[in-house]
């Protein structure tokens, strides 16, 4: 009896914590554009990015040239609306915005810039097409 009280309990803590004070349910936003993106550049030295895009983190891998970099962001925000992701990556105490655009089967166009916090990321405006801060918009081709 005391497990079906217990039971009873946490289905009751998950259901009120599914609705808002309207009674909506929220839905969380999910990527639906996971997968391996990467792209080449560079003239004398050819230098590789690679992004593993997962629904709870972001993987960046930097190979070639003198400088390698590999690290994990861990989701913290997204929306669906504007292609949104922010993250954190732990080691640097670092949050970055990632933007999204031309989304396909085979590849994703996007722009990094590094942020204060969640909160400044959900105030950081959309960058224009031909922005070119912060290496710019990339194109990347799904694996």
């Amino acid at each position: 009896m005391k497990t079906i009280k217990i039971l009873a309990l946490i289905v009751l803590v998950i259901s009120l914590s599914s609705y808002n004070k309207n009674n909506i349910i929220i839905k969380k936003d999910t990527i639906t554009f996971t997968g391996i993106y990467s792209r080449e550049f560079g003239n004398d030295t050819i230098r590789k990015v690679i992004y593993t895009i997962t629904e709870d983190k972001i993987n960046y891998n930097l190979k070639g040239g003198s400088v390698n970099v590999n690290y994990d962001t861990e989701k913290k925000y997204y929306s669906k609306k504007d292609n949104r992701w922010i993250g954190y990556r732990k080691d640097k105490d670092t949050y970055y915005v990632i933007f999204f655009k031309n989304i396909s089967d085979n590849e994703i166009t996007l722009y990094k810039k590094i942020v204060k916090s969640v909160k400044a990321g959900k105030k950081e405006p959309t960058p224009a097409p031909y922005d070119e801060k912060n290496h710019g918009w990339n194109t990347y081709h799904k694996k």
